[in-house]
């Protein structure tokens, strides 16, 4: 069987208390020393002729050499076991050792029995070099039997299965040496039933340290583990064991000095024993009381910190859950912000998560207007007030705005100005940056009924969302202007040929779909060659910049207003019959007259416009027919003289 030496606590029980098991251990280690010593003094005494040392080895007379032998292999086995390790030889060490010292008590009893003693012929040829101590007289059978009892510990006890049944084995002969030693030193025969030879006082409490050292090699196993734990059953068990053993043994040893000696009469004796012993257990309860006090107060301490610690947890618990949680929501708003098309499809869609991720607070969300003078809200959530002083402001209203950074305000500070009219309450504003461009504010604020509620806890979250925000928003913002810049012309303002070529198609099916009609009137700018000429081509940028904005403000909302190359223009009038569609082009006509254009400080000419009429179905019935024959009636507009409106 080999031995484990691994010193872990086995599970479930209490943690072991480091200095009782280091100071066990200490006990073992120079038990087994002395044994050692003890033994090979005896043998070195009896072998050689050193007067000096059999005159000190006079109080050791009735040890025999095997006796000696036994206590010198207790000893070592004692010793090894106190060593940590699990090597082939320390193993078979120890063994060798228990099953010597279990037969050096075994022999002894076997020849109580009828049987020869082996040992009993070795010493007889050895009693040349022993002398007297290897007499061949029988061993006492107290001394065989705590030798025996001893082995069978040790033997036991290096096994990791079997080391409750060693250490049980050890409390057995501790139990014996104590009784044989309070019956020795009353001046009787101890435990007579066993033999009429008994061992002196001196070897009983030889072999009573063995003992306890065997029982200590092992001292965070079995039931030793018990003893060594840092708990209250290890508390009272080392406090009460030790007093429990040696009070009985000295006041039975001091009683019975002084009853012989003629001091006292058996009755006092009685009377002082009892009278001591309830004593010493009055003062023993005492002590163990305010241990368990101690303990109590301590375990209640450790309760309400471990209450603390789980209320610490469990609220780190819904910490994380709801962080899991917003992130979750995070994570959706993104991606449904990223499939908006335009900045206004975003206003629902923030106020609804703003709802799930910030509960019980309330806010709004800010952009800048194309001016860029002022702010306004796109979204806003948690009975944010809609009037517009609290949802149009300029940036010079907020300190956000005006630093560039986060503003919170708690209970005392400046207030924005844009939020002077609403109960006051701690809020955080956020300015949207993005691409190094601010877009907006983020504003949040504790409801009034919170009474000041601190938003510590919500300041990182709020600069995710800002940042999720503005880089959502810039996106859009970029799609809008390349969209704009793919269906529109940076000059004029107004949509160009590859949106009108869509368009038409699509507005001829409706006007088929609906039997309407569909007016389209091609325009030119006359003489625009010569105006380029007499003002210079930028002054011919500024005509058509100015013509864009005189066509989107003449038209209807439903009409649309195409750049169709150079200085020639396409108007396409949904739901307008011929006699409408001439009409506009006549007030388009004319009102253009009317249009004054300043370049560089001067005063351009007088502008005049040839237009040509084409109608779906009246003239055509496909796109490109219409537009033909729109685009020769201007011609002919053109030829007859500019300034006219003609129609297919």
């Amino acid at each position: 069987m080999e031995e484990k030496t691994d010193r872990k606590q086995p599970a479930g029980l209490a943690n072991p208390d480091s200095f009782v098991i280091s100071s066990l251990l200490f006990f073992s280690r120079t038990v087994s020393v002395s044994g050692i010593i003890l033994g090979s003094l005896v043998l070195l005494g009896w072998s050689y002729p050193f007067s000096r040392l059999q005159d000190i080895l006079r109080y050791l007379e009735l040890i025999r050499a095997d006796t000696a032998l036994a206590l010198i292999l207790g000893g070592a086995a004692t010793w090894f076991l106190t060593r940590e390790g699990n090597d082939r030889i320390r193993n078979w060490l120890i063994t060798i050792c228990s099953i010597a010292v279990f037969l050096t008590g075994f022999f002894p009893l076997l020849e109580a029995a009828g049987y020869v003693n082996p040992f009993n012929r070795l010493l007889l040829g050895l009693s040349t070099i022993f002398g007297e101590a290897a007499r061949p007289e029988r061993m006492a059978m107290v001394t065989a039997s705590y030798i025996l009892l001893l082995g069978i510990s040790l033997f036991l006890i290096k096994s990791e299965q079997w080391i409750t049944c060693g250490q049980i084995t050890s409390w057995v002969a501790i139990l014996v040496s104590l009784v044989n030693f309070l019956g020795y030193s009353a001046g009787k025969t101890g435990n007579t039933f066993l033999s009429e030879t008994q061992p002196d006082l001196l070897m009983t409490a030889v072999f009573i340290l063995l003992a306890f050292g065997i029982l200590f090699v092992r001292p965070e196993k079995g039931l030793m583990r018990i003893i060594s734990s840092f708990s209250l059953a290890g508390t009272l068990a080392r406090r009460l064991l030790p007093l429990a053993i040696i009070v009985p043994v000295v006041l039975r040893w001091v009683i019975a000095g002084t009853k012989g000696a003629g001091f006292i009469s058996p009755e006092e004796a009685l009377t002082i024993m009892a009278v001591t012993i309830i004593a010493v257990f009055c003062m023993l309860t005492w002590w163990n009381i305010m241990a368990v006090f101690q303990l109590e107060d301590r375990r209640l301490k450790a309760e309400r910190e471990l209450e603390e610690t789980n209320e610490k947890l469990a609220k780190l618990v819904q910490r994380l859950e709801r962080n899991n949680r917003q992130n979750e929501l995070l994570g959706e708003m993104r991606d449904l912000l990223q499939a908006c098309s335009t900045v206004e499809e975003t206003g629902p869609l923030i106020s609804q998560f703003m709802e799930k991720i910030l509960p019980g607070k309330q806010g709004a969300l800010f952009l800048f207007s194309p001016s860029r003078n002022d702010l306004e809200s796109i979204a806003r959530w948690g009975s944010f007030p809609d009037q517009v002083e609290f949802n149009l402001f300029t940036p010079e209203e907020c300190w956000a705005l005006r630093r560039g950074q986060m503003y919170v305000l708690e209970k005392d500070g400046l207030v924005c100005a844009h939020l002077r009219n609403l109960p006051v309450s701690p809020y955080i504003c956020l300015p949207l940056i993005a691409k190094g461009e601010v877009l907006g504010l983020f504003h949040l604020r504790s409801l009034p009924e919170e009474n000041f509620s601190p938003l510590e806890e919500v300041q990182s979250l709020v600069t995710t969302i800002g940042g999720y925000l503005a880089l959502a928003l810039a996106n859009i913002k970029l799609r809008e202007t390349l969209r704009r810049q793919s269906i529109r012309d940076m000059l004029t303002g107004l949509y160009n040929r590859r949106y009108l070529e869509e368009t038409m198609a699509r507005e001829i099916l409706r006007a088929a779909r609906k039997k309407s009609t569909l007016g389209v009137v091609m325009v030119d700018i006359d003489h625009f060659k010569h105006f380029n000429d007499l003002y210079g081509h930028g002054a011919g940028d500024e005509l058509l910049a100015q013509l864009g904005n005189f066509f989107r403000t003449k038209i209807r909302g439903s009409d649309i207003a195409c750049r169709y190359g150079g200085e020639e223009f396409i108007l396409v009038m949904p739901d307008a019959s011929l006699e409408v569609v001439v009409r506009r082009a006549e007030e388009l006509r004319l009102g253009v007259k009317d249009l004054k254009i300043h370049y560089q400080g001067q005063l351009l000419g007088t502008v005049t416009l040839s237009l040509g009429v084409a109608v779906y179905p009246l003239h055509a019935k496909t796109p490109d027919d219409l537009i033909r024959l729109a685009d020769a009636a201007l011609y002919r507009a053109k030829k007859e003289g500019r300034d006219r409106v003609m129609v297919a």
